[in-house]
């Protein structure tokens, strides 16, 4: 469903994938959404299964688009965080750092 953000009536647009336990981090001005249970398709009462996705929302667009993949899939216990114009993404002792214009993950 689509949201309506503050007093400007403008509808965000719809996530491309159904998924939940993702983190977001702001980088460039836009919002990166990385990871999490993908439930697109799955019936009620199922569960999804882990992905390495990163989507990319641009506000001045209103418009999705997809990045780079995550070296693995990765849900509910992990975080993202954007540090001098990167995005590093932890999950146990595992660090990934994103970062333009490379738009590729690197282990650290």
């Amino acid at each position: 469903m689509a949201q309506t953000v503050g007093s400007s009536n403008t509808r965000l647009a719809n996530v491309p994938i159904q998924v939940y336990g993702a983190q977001a981090a702001v980088l460039n001005g836009q919002v990166y959404l990385l990871g999490g249970i993908n439930c697109t398709g799955v019936a009620a009462g199922n569960n999804g299964t882990a992905t390495n996705s990163v989507l990319v929302y641009n506000p001045a667009t209103n418009t999705w688009s997809s990045g780079p993949p995550m070296p693995t899939a990765l849900a509910l216990n992990f975080s993202a965080v954007t540090v001098n114009g990167k995005i590093f993404v932890i999950s146990g002792t595992s660090v990934w750092e994103y970062a333009p214009p490379v738009y590729m993950f690197s282990a650290n």
